[in-house]
């Protein structure tokens, strides 16, 4: 009898814990790489400016604040990581709809830098890290293959995009897709792929 009732109990605590887990709040994000017109597109890639666009959707979103976190990694190993923006700065920043977008843009400024520019609603912020004379030819990409959208979890650090330097294979070619899309864990992609030097973007929700 006492295994019977203690066999219940595992079961309930099981699918109450399921259910806990089923029930953490999730984000939608889409990500959309540069612009619909062709002519500042054209304009965009002369200047060598990487964009892309990363619209956050769902209730879970209303009444949170949140970070974004640039992370710097060269040769393999994590060297830097800077908080670009915390929307408790001022209570104006925290996220009051169901929706908002976030617009990133990332090029390699003429003294040595990388520059970033994190775009909102009303208002940017910015942020520069010093690079090596012959740290070249990054590209802007995002996590999404082929998805349309990916759900990301509340109260954790996410990366979402990645301005990386090619993974050079053997034949010569220059590889991005096949790296940010190869499944493994962001930070570990310069250890994995030789990649001198990449950043990744991140952003977290918190929890209410």
């Amino acid at each position: 009898m006492k295994s019977i009732v203690y066999a219940l109990a595992l079961v309930i605590t099981l699918a109450q814990s399921a259910s806990a887990s089923a029930a953490e709040p999730q984000v939608t994000l889409r990500g959309q790489y540069g612009v619909a017109d062709p002519a500042l597109q054209s304009v965009l890639y002369f200047e060598d400016i990487a964009y892309e666009t990363s619209t956050f959707s769902g209730d879970a979103l209303i009444g949170r604040n949140y970070q974004v976190v640039v992370s710097e990694l060269t040769d393999g190993v994590l060297t830097k990581t800077e908080t670009v923006f915390d929307s408790k700065e001022d209570e104006y920043f925290r996220i009051k709809k169901n929706e908002f977008a976030m617009r990133t843009l990332a090029k390699r400024i003429s003294d040595g830098k990388i520059r970033f520019e994190f775009q909102f609603d009303g208002f940017i912020k910015r942020a520069e890290f010093a690079i090596a004379p012959n740290h070249g030819d990054f590209a802007l990409k995002d996590f999404m293959g082929s998805r349309p959208a990916i759900s990301i979890p509340v109260g954790a650090d996410t990366p979402i995009l990645a301005y990386i330097m090619p993974y050079e294979k053997p034949d010569g070619s220059k590889q991005y897709c096949e790296v940010v899309q190869s499944g493994v864990a962001a930070t570990e992609l310069g250890a994995k792929y030789k990649i001198p030097r990449y950043y990744l973007v991140s952003i977290k929700f918190d929890k209410i």
